[in-house]
């Protein structure tokens, strides 16, 4: 929201009855302003929230859904994963699998975590693919404490066929759309079918539901696959 004169400023700040900057800002004490650098934003925004300002304008999502109506907040966040891929062919599958539960295991994450710190800086830390391997790191208790705590509000997102695609093609677009100054939303169309073909192309390989996409046309297609 963009202000152009100082009248729009006062229009919208009617209650403030002190001294004015010359565009129309209310002009704060700077001891008010420099308490604000040592607060976070749940300290921030918790005043007027729990007066049931939930939102930044009537009847649209609230603008900080963090926040319960208890007051307390809502520490959710998405767990990152990574994967290894195990070989179709010309291995031992029950072998490829033991490798991966040793790789993976709490042993062999602790080594490679403490020979990585070894040749690194003493306060360097190891990102494991194990949570006891993780937590046998030099941490304070203060900081195991809040890793074990945030652990605990991890949440995944399922997984579907071809899903790795979408950042992929998303970041095209957005360059696109900043270096060669095209129109956003026609950046990121131009990737949609790229995107959707994928997608239905690995959906086919695990026998699923899909869908035959045409780079003819992005509304033309035709229902394939296994599903009923």
């Amino acid at each position: 929201m963009i202000f152009q004169t100082r009248e729009e400023v006062i229009a919208m700040t009617p209650l403030w009855k002190g001294e004015r900057f010359e565009d129309g800002r209310p002009k704060v004490a700077d001891r008010y302003l420099d308490a604000l650098y040592g607060m976070t934003l749940e300290e921030l925004w918790k005043p007027i929230f729990v007066q049931g300002y939930e939102n930044q304008f009537l009847s649209i999502q609230p603008l900080h859904p963090e926040f319960h109506e208890d007051g307390t907040v809502n520490r959710t966040t998405y767990a990152n994963t990574q994967a290894m891929i195990m070989p179709r062919d010309g291995y031992d599958s029950d072998v490829v699998w033991q490798y991966v539960r040793w790789y993976c295991g709490a042993d062999s994450q602790t080594r490679q975590a403490r020979e990585a710190i070894a040749v690194s800086q003493p306060t360097s830390k190891f990102s494991t693919a194990n949570i006891t391997a993780l937590l046998s790191q030099k941490w304070t208790t203060q900081e195991r404490e809040a890793i074990r705590a945030q652990i605990n509000n991890l949440v995944g997102i399922p997984e579907y066929p071809g899903a790795y695609i979408v950042p992929t093609y998303v970041q095209f677009a957005f360059l696109n759309a900043y270096n060669l100054g095209m129109d956003p939303s026609e950046a990121m169309l131009d990737e949609v079918t790229d995107i959707n073909k994928e997608i239905s192309r690995k959906r086919k390989e695990f026998g699923l539901e899909a869908y035959e996409i045409s780079y003819g046309s992005r509304d033309e297609s035709e229902e394939t696959g296994s599903g009923n």
